[in-house]
């Protein structure tokens, strides 16, 4: 019998500072602050507090000793300015990719992060478990110490040699965004792929836990995509009872082809009330990366993402689409933008650079601000896009330096600023920069 396990424990992960905090932001005029360490690290997450920002990242370890390379997560706080009020500080065990506040009332109480932790054994004789993924995630206090952790995975005994049973495939399961209601219930978005041979091109189907304020479990929900597979928004959001996300739905697993948009809305420990889609009767690929609310509860959400309609992606433009209440797709409002001019486009297929949309937030004015990439002669720019409540284009911005900018993660600060954090390739070394502009996208002192 297949066993899931939900664990919450007090000691589970290990938290420790590295030589990373002597690493502070490059001085610059504007706010433009990159932090690098002696590995590289790419930003997957960031929370606003009333004093500064706090990023979660993970960073890929060259272990020389064991000849092997592994990930863990790193978190670290800045000011306002950008200077670091924590520096850097590794949850080892594996990756973080989404992190939230636990607020009192205005203060900040503590952090909530959830990723997954990857054990890889290469002597193992079924393909299906060379590789086990478990969803992971901690509860940290205001200075970044763990308080708490918990942990979903597949707890099935596998029998030892000689008396193997290769029919006992292990389930993977990975943590990918989370939401903190007001009276401090923890939503965590995950996936599972499901334990068959095959489970490299097996259905991957979202799954939500909510824990209570304490901790402890109240109820987990799985979500039968009857053989299809989804790839998740990294945002989600409880709202009076309701909770919604945004995800791709294709009818192939493995490559991940041929896909539509879909918003799953549902009550709290309930099936879908509400399971709105757009492009299920069109081939193309279309992938919704990140889903934001209104600045106005009432009016709904929006999304951006990436279309193209070549089912590899390839040639990809930036979409842009709005969310009723209920969940339900305004497939009016749907919008396409080429990173090139980043100018509104008739022909959704035309497409002059390989364009990505990353992230999205709301605007105090009713808009939102759309973060993508471009890329052209080689290197991938930032690409900003302030568009209407309708999506009509206000503004475009672009920056670009030395190596790739990839945004992932961008708010509107209480003064009505933007702060965009993202990942800076150039070769194979990655940092994680700050970048702040003004309510018209141009860059701050």
């Amino acid at each position: 019998m297949k066993r899931i396990l939900l664990f919450i424990t007090f000691s589970f992960f290990t938290i420790t500072c590295s030589n990373l905090d002597g690493s502070e932001p490059s001085p610059r005029n504007t706010f433009l602050k990159f932090y690098q360490g002696p590995y590289s690290i790419t930003a997957t997450g960031l929370e606003l507090t009333p004093d500064g920002y706090v990023v979660v990242g993970n960073m890929f370890v060259e272990d020389n000793i064991r000849d092997t390379t592994y990930t863990s997560a790193v978190v670290f706080k800045t000011n306002t300015t950008g200077n670091k009020t924590l520096g850097f500080k590794e949850i080892a065990g594996g990756t973080g990719k989404s992190i939230k506040a636990i607020r009192n009332g205005a203060n900040v109480s503590g952090y909530v992060i959830v990723g997954d932790r990857i054990i890889v054994n290469p002597l193992e004789p079924l393909v299906a478990n060379i590789s086990i993924s478990s969803l992971r995630g901690a509860v940290l206090d205001p200075n970044f110490e763990i308080t708490r952790t918990f942990t979903i995975t597949d707890e099935t005994p596998v029998p030892a040699p000689p008396q193997i049973n290769e029919t006992i495939i292990l389930e993977d399961f990975t943590g990918e965004a989370i939401d903190v209601a007001a009276d401090g219930k923890v939503y965590i978005l995950g996936t599972s792929k499901k334990a068959v041979t095959a489970q490299q091109v097996a259905p991957a189907e979202p799954f939500l836990i909510a824990l209570n304020a304490d901790g402890t479990l109240n109820w987990t929900k799985r979500y039968d995509l009857l053989g299809r597979t989804s790839q998740n928004s990294k945002s989600i959001h409880y709202s009076n009872g309701r909770i919604t996300w945004a995800a791709a739905i294709a009818d192939v697993a493995g490559d991940f082809i041929n896909s539509w948009v879909s918003i799953p809305t549902i009550e709290e420990n309930s099936v879908y009330p509400n399971y709105s889609v757009y492009g299920q009767n069109s081939q193309q690929y279309f992938v919704p990366k990140d889903i934001c609310l209104a600045s106005s509860p009432a009016f709904g959400f929006a999304v951006v993402g990436t279309y193209s309609e070549t089912q590899d992606g390839s040639k990809g433009n930036i979409f842009f689409m709005t969310v009723r209440n209920d969940g339900t797709i305004n497939a009016s409002s749907l919008r396409y933008f080429d990173g090139v001019n980043s100018d509104l486009l008739t022909d959704r297929n035309v497409s002059i650079t390989e364009d990505r949309g990353e992230a999205i937030t709301s605007t105090q004015d009713g808009g939102f601000v759309l973060a993508g990439s471009a890329e052209s002669q080689n290197n991938k720019d930032l690409v900003l896009i302030k568009v209407d409540a309708a999506g009509n284009v206000v503004w475009t911005r672009r920056f670009g330096g030395a190596g790739d900018e990839v945004p992932t993660a961008i708010r509107e600060t209480p003064e009505g600023d933007l702060i965009i954090c993202g990942t800076n390739t150039l070769g194979n070394f990655a940092t994680v920069f700050l970048l702040k502009t003004n309510r018209n996208g141009e860059l701050k002192d």
